[in-house]
């Protein structure tokens, strides 16, 4: 099963930002998928959803609207809130978002993808603890359109493999 760890801004909106979030969990897997030989495309062409596993903070945002498109494509989610974890005690806040965090990176993920917007000082510190955990990382950042009504068209996302 492929485990992919997103982490992104918490004020993201379907309305706004779904169809970028979609974008770059689907690239994400893609590129996996290319960069992993022949039997994971076989196996993924006979069952396109059943080999995902998404991982998330539980912590709205860009977390909320990537489990709605993953349980929406079939696949299975991995939820790590700061509060109230299940099996783990981070903390109190502030300090339990990035031991969430670093939890998180821990427990490991085939590819993560950052979908930081405007301040996202929690997404970039969790990118951060990924690439030096030697983790194959995108950022895929979402734009201010306070900057410029068309930027959220004209940034690429950004592929960070580990040497």
């Amino acid at each position: 099963m492929i485990r992919l760890l997103v982490t992104g801004w918490r004020n993201a909106t379907m309305t706004n930002d779904g169809l970028h979030i979609a974008e770059s969990l689907t690239s994400a897997i893609a590129l996996y998928r290319l960069t992993s030989g022949g039997a994971v495309l076989r196996r993924w062409r006979d069952n396109p959803g059943d080999d995902v596993r998404l991982v998330h903070g539980a912590c709205g945002g860009v977390d909320a609207i990537s489990e709605l498109h993953a349980r929406r494509w079939g696949w299975a989610v991995e939820r790590h809130p700061a509060q109230g974890h299940p099996t783990k005690d981070f903390g109190t806040w502030p300090a339990a978002g990035p031991r969430r965090n670093q939890h998180m990176v821990q427990l490991g993920a085939d590819i993560v993808v950052g979908i930081p917007g405007p301040g996202s000082r929690g997404t970039i510190q969790c990118v951060g603890m990924a690439m030096k955990a030697g983790l194959l990382t995108i950022v895929s950042p979402i734009p201010d359109p306070s900057e410029n009504p068309t930027a959220r068209y004209s940034r690429r996302p950004v592929c960070v493999r580990p040497s």
